[in-house]
């Protein structure tokens, strides 16, 4: 990491600091939209002086099948961890088994709707193949990317537009669309095709949120899903 890369950390640092400290002030609302943004540019790689390892490099695993590279994306995965640190947490038995039951609920749901469109527009074919690089795949999968996307778009923006237009059905309808928008067209590369159905897989994630204050842990369904 460069001193460019490590001042974009300290001031994401600093920002979530402040919103903190200032979090019942009128400093506040500006303190979200910048950790808001910065958040999200360092996500997408926006800041230079960061090392990301490539792990995987045009991989192919069968003749007809989409090339694929893989990089351990560390900046985007500290985002992640920073933000943890002002979102709700599982603190005992209880929450973990709210967010056991927020799994099972919502997770073959998301599995089948996404499943059947991603084959409908031919995205897709059947072929079940377990290569020998999926252990690290999932991994960094799980940890520099769901953790970082899910703690931007679920516990941070959404929660925070629930807060600002008021705890009712169209207050949450509202923030899952925004964030889910927020996460498939700003945070995605790719069609526009690709972009929506990234929305669409955020508006399912985004539903196993919105029951906050109610169930402080539902992030982590979304996470987990």
């Amino acid at each position: 990491m460069t001193l460019q890369g490590l001042l974009a950390l300290i001031l994401l640092f600093e920002l979530i600091y402040l919103l903190k400290k200032e979090r019942l002030h009128s400093l506040s609302l500006i303190y979200q939209i910048l950790v808001a943004t910065v958040a999200i540019l360092i996500a997408k790689h926006m800041f230079d002086g960061f090392v990301n390892f490539q792990v995987l490099n045009q991989i192919q695993i069968e003749p007809t099948s989409t090339k694929m590279s893989l990089f351990l994306s560390f900046d985007k995965g500290v985002v992640g961890f920073l933000l943890l640190g002002i979102i709700p947490i599982c603190h005992s038995i209880q929450d973990w088994k709210k967010v056991l039951k927020g799994i099972l609920i919502y997770l073959p749901i998301a599995i089948f709707i996404m499943l059947i469109l991603v084959w409908i527009l031919g995205y897709v074919k059947w072929s079940v193949k377990f290569p020998s690089f999926l252990w690290i795949w999932s991994l960094a999968n799980l940890f520099l990317v769901s953790i970082s996307e899910e703690t931007i778009f679920r516990g941070f923006i959404q929660k925070r537009l629930v807060d600002l237009f008021g705890n009712h059905i169209l207050s949450k309808i509202g923030a899952i669309i925004i964030a889910s928008v927020l996460f498939g067209f700003v945070l995605h590369p790719g069609s526009v095709i690709y972009k929506a159905l990234a929305t669409i897989a955020g508006i399912i994630y985004g539903i196993s949120y919105p029951d906050y204050p109610k169930n402080r842990n539902s992030d982590w369904s979304a996470l987990f899903i």
